[in-house]
């Protein structure tokens, strides 16, 4: 019954790319393509510095009105 379950994904075609990285959310340094000569640059939103934000599960991005949404699930935060 499961190996049935499994051969029925097979058809399922692949999206290529898998994955485009649009920025990143939370946290207040962006460190992806940094060399790690300080300092780090900052990230878009600085959300640790605004809001106290240092990280979060993200929710399922989608699209609406040519705009892209990615609402946040649980927020860690620290003290400001």
């Amino acid at each position: 019954m499961r190996a049935a379950t499994f051969d029925a994904l097979d058809d399922v075609p692949r999206i290529e790319p898998p994955a485009e990285r649009i920025a990143q959310l939370t946290g207040e340094h962006d460190r992806a393509g940094w060399d790690g000569t300080p300092p780090a640059p900052f990230a878009l939103n600085r959300t640790e510095h605004h809001a106290g934000i240092v990280g979060t599960d993200l929710g399922v991005s989608f699209e609406h009105g040519g705009r892209t949404y990615v609402p946040l699930s649980s927020v860690g935060t620290c003290r400001l």
